[in-house]
Parts: C-alpha cells; sequence; structure tokens
C-alpha cells in the first residue's frame, strides 16, 4: 500500500468514527410535590415568622444567622482543618486523573528509544583489533481509533464520576458544617443547665438551711431536714454526668475542628448563652432541593456514570481498530546510516466470547437500574428529611414558648412558697415541690431551646445548606481560588 493511499483509508475510518455505542444519558424525571407535607398539616405556623421571599433561608452561611462570633470560628477551622473534608477532597483529586487518563486514552501513544553498542575483537592470532560502534533512535506509536465510542463513553463515565465526588465533598462540607453546629449548642445547652443546676442547688441549700433553724426552734420535725438534705444531695448528683456530656461535647467540637481533645477547652471554657435564630420558613417548593442537596447530586452523576459505563460494556462487543506508526535512524562506523520506518493497521473482532461480553453487559445493565433506584431514593430521603425537620424545627419553637411560660410561673410560685414558709403560712413540701418543678422546668426550657436550634440546623442540612452556589462560586475571587487549587470552590 503506498503512503498516500495508506493516509486515505486511515482518514476515511477517522471519518466514520462519529457512533457512539449505548444510550445517551438524560436525567429522569421525577414527579414531586408542589408543596411541603409540614406547611400542609400546620399552616397556622408561627403566625409572622413565615416569609414569602423566595431566597428566605440564606443557605450559603447559615450559621451566621446565630450571631455567635465562636460559632463563626469553629466553622472556619472546622472548613480548613477537619480530616474527613480532606478525605473527601483527595477523593475528587483521585476522581479527576481517573478522568483525564480517560481522557489521554483516545490520544496517539508515543514512545522515544535510543541506544548504543560497541563490540570488537582479534581477527586472528597477532592480527589487529577490529572495534564496531552502532547506534540507534526512534520513536513508535500507537493509536486506538474510537470507532464505536467506547473510549467516548469512558471519558463520560470519568467525568460523572469526578462531577459525583465533587457533590460527596460537598455533602462532607455540609454535614461538618451541621455536625459543628449541632455539638456547639449540646455545649452551650449542657453549660447552662450546670449553671441552672448550681443556681437551683444555692437554693435549695438555703431552704435546707432554714429547715435546720426550724428544726432547732421545734418548729419542724427531723424528717423534714432529711428530705430537704436528701434534694440538696439529688441535685448534685446531676452535676457529674451533665459535665461527662459538656466535656464530651468539647471534645467532639476538637477533632470536628481537626484538633486533639482538649484544645478548645480554653476558647470555650466562659459559659455562653445557647445559639438562637429567627424562625425563617421556606417558601420553596420541594423540587428546590434537587438543586440545592449535594448528596441527590451526587445520586444523580453516578446514574450518569453509570449509563456510560453500560456504553462501555457494549462497545467490548465491536471491533477495534489500531494504528501504528515507527521511524527510526541507525548507523555504525562500518556501514552507513539508515532511517527504518513501518506503518500499520491493526483491526481486532470478537467473535466467539462464549458469553463474556454479555455477561459484563448484563452486569452494566444492573448496576445502571441500581443506581436509578438509588437516585430516586435519594430524592425521597430528601423529601422525608426535610419535611422532617421542618415539623420539628415549628413543633420545637411552639413547645420552647409554652416552656418560657411554665418556667416563669414556677419561679414566681416558688419565691412566694419560699416567703410563705419563712412565714409559716406554707409547709416545707410546698417549697420542696416548688424548687424541684424550677429545676426540672428550666432545664425542660435549655433542652427545648437547644433542640430548636438542631431542628433548625437540620433544617438547614436538609437543604443543602453550606454549599456554594453556581453564582457565588462563580465570582472573580472564587474563580481564581479554585484555579489555584484546581479543586471546584465550595465554600
Amino acid at each position: 500500500m503506498s503512503h498516500k493511499s495508506f493516509y486515505t483509508s486511515c482518514c476515511m475510518l477517522l471519518l466514520t468514527a462519529c457512533g457512539t455505542v449505548g444510550e445517551d444519558y438524560q436525567k429522569p424525571a421525577v414527579n414531586m410535590p408542589l408543596s411541603w407535607a409540614a406547611m400542609q398539616r400546620h399552616p397556622d405556623a408561627l403566625p409572622g415568622r413565615i416569609s414569602s421571599r423566595t431566597n428566605a433561608l440564606p443557605l450559603n452561611d447559615w450559621w451566621k444567622q446565630f450571631k455567635d462570633p465562636l460559632l463563626n470560628k469553629l466553622v472556619e477551622r472546622a472548613v480548613a482543618n477537619n480530616k474527613e473534608l480532606k478525605v473527601a477532597t483527595a477523593r475528587v483529586l483521585e476522581a479527576r486523573s481517573q478522568r483525564r487518563n480517560a481522557s489521554a486514552n483516545l490520544m496517539p501513544q508515543v514512545n522515544g528509544t535510543a541506544g548504543t553498542t560497541a563490540s570488537g575483537g582479534k581477527a586472528s592470532k597477532g592480527g589487529r583489533n577490529d572495534e564496531q560502534l552502532a547506534f540507534d533512535a526512534g520513536f513508535d506509536a500507537s493509536w486506538e481509533i474510537d470507532l464505536f465510542g467506547g473510549n467516548r463513553r469512558k471519558v463520560e463515565a470519568g467525568l460523572a464520576n469526578e462531577e459525583a465526588a465533587t457533590a460527596d465533598q460537598q455533602q462532607a462540607l455540609a454535614t461538618l458544617l451541621a455536625e459543628v453546629a449541632r455539638s456547639y449548642c449540646d455545649l452551650r445547652m449542657q453549660q447552662h443547665i450546670i449553671e441552672l443546676t448550681k443556681k437551683n442547688l444555692a437554693a435549695q441549700q438555703e431552704t435546707l438551711r432554714l429547715t435546720r433553724i426550724q428544726y432547732e426552734a421545734k418548729a419542724v420535725g427531723e424528717f423534714d431536714v432529711l428530705r430537704a438534705s436528701a434534694q440538696v444531695d439529688e441535685t448534685k448528683s446531676r452535676l457529674p454526668q451533665i459535665t461527662t456530656s459538656t466535656e464530651a461535647a468539647l471534645n467532639r467540637l476538637a477533632v470536628l475542628v481537626g484538633e486533639a481533645p482538649g484544645t478548645l477547652d480554653s476558647m470555650l471554657k466562659n459559659i455562653g448563652p445557647i445559639p438562637q435564630a429567627n424562625l425563617d420558613l421556606l417558601s420553596q417548593t420541594p423540587a428546590f432541593i434537587l438543586s440545592q442537596r449535594p448528596d441527590i447530586r451526587a445520586a444523580e452523576r453516578r446514574l450518569a456514570q453509570s449509563t456510560a459505563l453500560h456504553g462501555v460494556a457494549v462497545g467490548e462487543a465491536y471491533p477495534k481498530l489500531t494504528l501504528s506508526a515507527l521511524f527510526g535512524l541507525g548507523g555504525s562506523t562500518l556501514y552507513t546510516g539508515s532511517t527504518p520506518w513501518s506503518l500499520g493497521m491493526n483491526l481486532i473482532a470478537p467473535l466467539f466470547s462464549f458469553g463474556r461480553i454479555q455477561s459484563q453487559i448484563d452486569a452494566a445493565d444492573a448496576r445502571q437500574q441500581q443506581a436509578y433506584h438509588s437516585y430516586l431514593q435519594a430524592v425521597l430521603l430528601g423529601l422525608e428529611e426535610t419535611d422532617n425537620a421542618l415539623t420539628a424545627t415549628i413543633n420545637e419553637k411552639r413547645r420552647v414558648i409554652l416552656l418560657e411560660s411554665a418556667a416563669a410561673s414556677n419561679k414566681k410560685a416558688a419565691v412566694l412558697a419560699r416567703i410563705k414558709f419563712r412565714v409559716g403560712e406554707a409547709t416545707f413540701l410546698d417549697v420542696m415541690v416548688q424548687e424541684q418543678n424550677v429545676l426540672e422546668s428550666e432545664t425542660r426550657l435549655a433542652e427545648a431551646q437547644a433542640n430548636a436550634s438542631r431542628n433548625l440546623i437540620a433544617l438547614y442540612k436538609a437543604l443543602g445548606g453550606g454549599v456554594m452556589t453556581a453564582e457565588d462560586a462563580a465570582s472573580p475571587e472564587n474563580t481564581r481560588l479554585a484555579a489555584q487549587d484546581d479543586l471546584p470552590f465550595i465554600y
């Protein structure tokens, strides 16, 4: 075959290599409810606090709504140092490298060679030495023509896998932000309960002191003294358990920010208020979560990946064409130089695979079905998680309002009981019951306030909060940072 006819044949093959095996991916349509079930069940939820704005929930930096500088610092340190987030980031790098490798397979592979040899010896006894120096250099190239698009499907799969890994990274970020905020709320709640317990303990110890005075004056019996002493000890016994929970929250926060337990003790030792934010309920339709939740995006991208890999499996049933070329230079001290070259074309078609190729196609089809149903399940779980978080947020806010009223009433009743006890108009049992009621109601209130914040945090997380939108990521500063790191800028 002449050079011209060979090149002509190659060009014709390249022009005809435009088909792609397998089906082109299309994002599946999902039937979504028009409104949230929680809003239908609670249409009068906290009147005056439900926003009608489409951007009611500031998702990107939702933790700032708590207006707590220490929480903001903890979030910054966690994003910079959390180890699980770094693992997720490294997985993005791995997926990106795999995608680049798949893209490189579409291009020719060229190898260079070079070498030299020396030889010599005596022609006969007492004769002269004959020495020879030979050299050669050149390159060889091979190129698999993607006739039916199998390699292009590999590139599609690699890109979808990279996008899924990026979504996983964003999900890890959203989970991290929520976990930091929840642990911070737990810490502040436990510290607040310790403070309340100590305050009520002081009041009970004062009651015990007055009871002993009245016992010495024969105004009450020993039974009242023993009962007051038992109440003091019972209240004291709460402190070790609450302290354990407090220190566990401190340790959790330290690990979340990528540091050893104990490193945040000095930073968080002073008691702070339980973070609270105004409830500004979302008015977006449930379809909004499809564009915000990274776990749903990851599931959808894995469906795209499995669709492309199904095409790769189908491509194994089609012929493969490989072009090869060799060009070199050679010579020696005895012979003149030469320029060896060769061009070749190799076509391989599967004839008998004994079901191997078909079994791979069937397996790829099964994996595609798994990915499809996993995506639908991710959507349903996203709706469930969001509705549950919304319901919990609404109801816990109602509970906080009621407990605030109950705690205020119990505190007032306890003050009146102590006054009446001093003047003999109330029994010791009345005082003891009211003091216990104060401690219980204030503890429940603190727990409810923390639960309300945790539920709101869960709502932000359920909506994919903390992940930067495409518009924000496209800003000049973020684009520059993303280009420097060669990573999607997600915070």
